[in-house]
């Protein structure tokens, strides 16, 4: 099984369409740890949209912020968290959400994928109470319908032996065959918006490459919007219509996923395009050098300064616009100089 992108023609479609999800200038300071502690900047500027139907990959090395969008999409940010900006969905902000509200937008609208199903069930409770248990304790099935419904599900997604999987308790299962049980309870209450954090991390190669087939085939099936978190460019790159690239708490460069693997725009992406292995290749790796900063560290100028091979002082001292250029948006000074300098790969 292969994951399939959405044709051209299709995302032309969805662009024209009003977003699903759509993240503007969202930006998040964290209490410090200890008392008195002065307030942490966890994400300076996130913008980007998820139509009906579309994928949308960001992108970023870890603590780049991306678990922390995901976190105030879902409005599961710790106490005394201060967000400014806006998080929408189709059309309704976020923060406006009473409790009831955020009940129904938790259990129904929005679904969200984690990137170690061990730490999110419960060893005492077996896979089929554990699948079922958010739609029947919200009335949305009975319990009979819910458990059909499942079985259906786990059929789908390559688990023939259903009924019995939904006997077995986490430990009995596989890394792979916990995944897709995440998949089918993220499925369950029939979702617009899926959030995939990271779904593949603790799995090996080949049995990441079936879980990610799965979960493009379902979300595809089902024209819901998926918002897909991963380290791993070559993985967004594959399986996304579109991709958002993030470092130290900002989107640095977006657009569609195809032109800005062969033909980065932002000295990061370019980076991080050099950096993978490659198998019709044989040569060095080349690191990006220095270590990634998290979003608290990042000084007044471009957050990537420090790192970037062409930082100027003007790079240094002024931030940058994540501004439309190319097709698509990058936030850089030299973008339009580097244009011919920097290079990509395909997909």
């Amino acid at each position: 099984m292969t994951a399939t992108k959405t044709t051209e023609a299709e995302m032309r479609q969805m662009a024209a369409a009003p977003a699903l999800l759509d993240i503007e200038h969202l930006r998040i300071d964290l209490p410090g740890r200890g008392r008195g502690d002065s307030m942490r900047r966890v994400i300076h500027d996130v913008s980007l949209s998820v139509a009906p139907g579309a994928s949308v990959g960001l992108v970023g090395e870890s603590g780049s912020g991306k678990s922390m969008t995901t976190k105030a999409v879902m409005g599961l940010l710790p106490k005394g968290a201060k967000v400014s900006g806006a998080v929408r969905f189709r059309g309704e902000d976020v923060s406006t959400y009473d409790r009831k509200r955020w009940t129904a937008y938790r259990s129904h609208d929005a679904s969200m994928i984690h990137q170690d199903p061990r730490s999110y069930t419960n060893p005492l409770v077996r896979m089929g109470d554990f699948l079922i248990e958010s739609v029947v304790a919200t009335r949305q099935m009975t319990r009979d319908e819910a458990r059909d419904k499942a079985c259906a599900l786990l059929r789908e997604v390559g688990i023939a032996d259903a009924a019995r999987r939904m006997e077995q308790y986490p430990h009995e299962l596989s890394g792979g065959l916990l995944q897709r049980m995440m998949i089918v309870m993220a499925l369950m209450p029939s979702p617009s918006l899926v959030l995939a954090d990271e779904p593949t991390t603790a799995l090996d190669p080949t049995v990441q490459s079936e879980v990610v087939a799965i979960l493009s085939e379902q979300i595809r099936e089902r024209s819901v919007g998926l918002l897909f978190i991963t380290h791993d460019l070559d993985l967004a790159a594959a399986i996304n219509d579109s991709l958002a690239v993030m470092y130290a708490g900002v989107i640095v460069e977006k657009g569609p996923s195809s032109a800005l693997v062969a033909h980065p725009r932002h000295p990061y992406t370019a980076g991080l395009l050099r950096s993978r292995p490659r198998l019709d290749e044989v040569e060095e790796l080349r690191a990006i050098p220095g270590r990634p900063l998290s979003a608290f560290e990042a000084g007044k100028g471009c957050v990537f300064a420090s790192r970037c091979e062409f930082a100027t002082d003007r790079c240094r001292e002024e931030r940058p616009e994540l501004i439309e250029a190319g097709g698509r948006s990058v936030a850089c000074h030299r973008a339009d100089e580097l244009s011919d300098v920097l290079v990509g790969g395909s997909a």
